[in-house]
């Protein structure tokens, strides 16, 4: 099925620009969008289809758009929510600083849970439970075992690599389901 560019106006905001297959999915990926960056605002305007990116703001919108020629949101960038990240992510690479190890994986669950795995000395693996929340250019976690938010700044490259910036190292996550 060929992808399709989608811009829903929103007032008070620019808007939201989606690629989607249908109609009805631009509209449920927009509308997810909106409850998450913009929770008080009023429902989306009447969506243009097959947009011409060059129509758009071109100082606010244009520079600041991902990648249109996949599936998902691509303004604004930091549209990402819950449901873009759920499924089971694999470490693919990391920077020596950040310590982490190859072989870990990250599972993103309906409801906010995040298990997180990394291979352990015993050649198992040492698993940690969370939750996660999706905020502008961030994903907080927080442990039960040892309550403490940590936000950790991310940039979702296409469907399935997450780049995640923790104390100003990049690791890099692909996904795996």
């Amino acid at each position: 099925m060929m992808l399709r560019r989608f811009w829903f106006p929103l007032d008070g905001h620019l808007g939201v620009g989606v690629t989607a297959a249908t109609l009805e999915e631009a509209t449920t990926l927009a509308e997810a969008a909106r409850r998450e960056l913009w929770p008080n605002a009023q429902r989306l305007g009447t969506p243009v289809q097959d947009v011409d990116i060059r129509s758009l703001d071109q100082k606010h919108v244009a520079p600041n758009i991902g990648p249109v020629t996949v599936r998902g949101i691509w303004y604004p960038t930091n549209a990402l929510t819950k449901g873009d990240l759920i499924g089971l992510w694999e470490l693919e690479s990391s920077e020596a600083a950040l310590g982490l190890e190859s072989g870990s994986l990250m599972m993103f669950l309906p409801g906010g849970e995040l298990r997180y795995a990394s291979p352990s000395a015993d050649g198992g693996l040492s698993v940690s439970i969370l939750t996660f929340r999706v905020e502008q250019d961030s994903i907080i976690t927080n442990q039960a075992s040892a309550p403490r938010e940590e936000r950790t700044r991310y940039r979702l490259i296409g469907p399935n690599r997450l780049e995640l910036t923790y104390d100003g190292g990049l690791a890099v996550f692909a996904r795996t389901s």
